[in-house]
């Protein structure tokens, strides 16, 4: 395939620039339609733009070019009758009829250097799970608040995540209020990226006293005192009734089990204190019954992670977490 650059738009000023693609001694003429870094928001402002510069022209042929089209940018492009290609590599050259030419794979050689390389990791990913859980903001502001009294997150950590999800259209703003839009995305880019928190000690046995245990959770109800959260996947789903040992996570384990006897060598461990200093264990933890749970997303990004089983049994938490019914 040639190609071949007449130049700009001429009249149609609005274009980019207009090409000739050559294949097997034929040629198409096309409208180029250039968006940079080529992000969703980017391509669906393109694919607008292309139909509204081009009408019904059967002179020209809308193109987009970025540096670098994931590939379901390609498809949806394709999908919609508009031929891609990028700086990477990648292409989607669609003539009804005649030609359809697809190379995909190629990977992006234009990465965008914001600070933020992964906004499903580290503290930028409490904005996204906080989204998730709720559904919608009244203000970044707002957000920003919330988070920074559970987490320390500060506002322009949550300005340049939401700008993030926007570009991928995840989120919209109206008249300042964010909205999560497509929950099923952001919620399967949250499990793509999980990983299960660093554990700094492992406390497995059986309490000797279930009611001090029991004592000390309620105690530490208060905000003031260390984070806690019970890992109880049984609370929002059917889970196996197989006895298993309660997970426990805390910031501090000698304190929590101080006075609290556990008998490590037990045959049928009936409690596992994980101390872990990961915030998003904690983020969204629900107080019911005097005492701390895990939030429902975190046990669902467990379970996800998990085997077969485990994945069944988070199937009735996604569905509640896409209609936000935990908000």
């Amino acid at each position: 395939m040639r190609t071949v650059r007449e130049g700009g738009g001429g009249g149609q000023s609005q274009i980019d620039a207009i090409v000739t693609l050559s294949w097997s001694g034929s040629g198409e003429r096309f409208a180029v339609e250039y968006k940079a870094p080529g992000t969703p928001r980017q391509v669906e402002a393109a694919i607008m733009q292309l139909r509204r510069y081009l009408g019904a022209s059967a002179d020209l042929r809308p193109l987009v070019v970025a540096p670098y089209l994931k590939p379901e940018l390609l498809e949806r492009l394709a999908e919609e009758g508009i031929s891609a290609v990028d700086l990477s590599g990648n292409m989607a050259i669609t003539v009804p009829g005649r030609w359809l030419v697809i190379r995909s794979g190629a990977p992006n050689r234009f990465p965008a250097s914001a600070t933020i390389k992964n906004i499903y990791r580290g503290k930028s990913a409490l904005v996204c799970r906080a989204l998730m859980l709720k559904g919608e903001y009244p203000s970044a502001t707002a957000m920003a608040n919330e988070l920074g009294d559970a987490a320390g997150v500060t506002l322009p950590t949550v300005s340049k995540v939401l700008t993030s999800l926007e570009e991928e259209l995840l989120v919209v703003r109206e008249g300042g209020t964010i909205r999560v839009i497509q929950p099923s995305r952001l919620l399967d880019n949250l499990v793509a990226n999980y990983r299960s928190p660093v554990e700094q000690r492992v406390l497995r046995g059986k309490v000797s006293s279930p009611d001090a245990l029991r004592t000390r959770l309620q105690e530490w109800a208060s905000r003031s005192a260390p984070a806690y959260a019970i890992d109880a996947p049984e609370r929002y789903t059917i889970y196996p009734s197989a006895i298993q040992a309660q997970r426990i996570y805390t910031t501090s384990l000698n304190a929590l089990m101080d006075g609290v006897p556990v008998d490590e060598s037990a045959r049928f461990p009936d409690v596992e204190i994980v101390e872990t200093d990961d915030l998003s264990v904690y983020l969204g933890r629900v107080l019911a019954n005097g005492t701390y749970w895990a939030s429902p997303l975190q046990v669902y990004l467990e379970l996800a992670k998990g085997g077969k089983r485990a994945e069944q049994a988070a199937a009735p938490i996604r569905d509640d977490l896409l209609a936000f019914k935990f908000a």
